[in-house]
């Protein structure tokens, strides 16, 4: 088993718990990332991601092991009953090992970040065949110190929360005045930097998604009910705002798509329906009901439901989302 000389690494590491009767796992990050370092020099690529984890998380260790998501999810922001504002979000996959980070940084305080743990593990085989997940067990079980990097959904302690979906079509700016931030690092940079939605944006004018990652466009949202969805096309970064109660993505590119042509649409108009109907209020149960619906079938991993205001994130794992595990930040 691996050791390391910082001991805050080392518990990191042991924190790795299965979550009771799920096949989903749960990591408490003790210390910090290197979050500043990274942030002064970024990664344009998967490589140079590797190459500053091994320097700063590793202690010089190097495991050359990468496992693409592609996660065709689909959410959407709105209210509950009593004011609350809400990010509802899917997570499809056909790889399965859902995963939570718990950390805490000086500027945002407490995070919490969903992912899919196959990325760091490498395992070829559905989640299924893994009754268990200790430390002893993943083929790298250093690349636990790399889960802050690897977060597709998340919340700060100040209610900021993202969540990402693939789009077909996007087109990273390449033009080298932005700071590339590989793959999903940009998340947790937002998350770990940004208090506001209007915060976030001022930080995208500093930092960009890498132009590996031509697949994604990403929603953030905020207690004030400020929310945006993000996307690159034609190598420029798009705004998208909603004139509705509410703010609904899946998997297209929205900016000038008036006809949702592509992947997802079903899903988009499904939100939609109930909605406009309900004037952009819904309760956690019946949100998660909308969520579970359009799920990808077969591709599940987990549905979570972010509440802004109260900063708890509730969310259930796949493949029977039969227990609602709730946390506080």
């Amino acid at each position: 088993m691996i050791r390391f000389k910082d001991e805050n690494k080392n518990k990191t590491i042991d924190s790795l718990r299965k979550i009771p009767g799920e096949n989903a796992y749960e990591i408490t990050y003790y210390g910090d990332y290197a979050l500043d370092e990274f942030l002064k020099c970024g990664a344009n690529e998967q490589w140079a991601m590797l190459d500053f984890q091994t320097k700063y998380l590793y202690e010089g260790i190097r495991n050359d092991t990468f496992y693409q998501n592609k996660h065709d999810c689909s959410g959407f922001t709105a209210r509950n009953a009593e004011g609350d504002i809400l990010l509802c979000h899917d997570l499809d996959n056909p790889k399965k090992l859902p995963g939570v980070t718990l950390a805490e940084n000086p500027i945002t305080g407490k995070t919490i970040g969903f992912s899919n743990l196959l990325y760091f593990y490498r395992f070829w085989s559905q989640w299924d065949e893994f009754d268990d997940l200790s430390a002893e067990k993943p083929i790298d079980c250093a690349r636990v110190l790399g889960t802050p990097y690897e977060m597709q959904d998340g919340m700060n302690s100040h209610g900021l929360a993202l969540v990402t979906f693939s789009a077909g079509g996007t087109q990273v700016e390449t033009d080298g005045k932005k700071i590339p931030l590989c793959y999903y690092s940009l998340y947790r940079a937002i998350i770990d930097r940004c208090r506001t939605v209007s915060e976030a944006l001022e930080f995208l004018e500093l930092y960009t998604m890498s132009p590996e990652d031509n697949e994604s466009h990403f929603q953030i949202a905020d207690p004030s009910d400020d929310s945006a969805i993000i996307e690159y096309v034609g190598g420029e970064m798009k705004i998208l705002r909603s004139d509705k109660p509410y703010q609904i993505c899946s998997n297209f590119l929205i900016y000038n798509n008036p006809e949702m042509d592509g992947f997802g649409k079903d899903r988009y108009l499904a939100y939609q329906e109930y909605l406009d109907a309900h004037n952009g209020i819904v309760d956690e149960d019946t949100a998660f009901r909308l969520l579970h619906e359009n799920h990808i079938e077969g591709d599940e991993n987990y549905t979570v439901v972010f509440n802004l205001t109260k900063r708890t994130a509730a969310v259930e794992f796949a493949p029977d989302f039969s227990v609602r595990h709730r946390y506080q930040l």
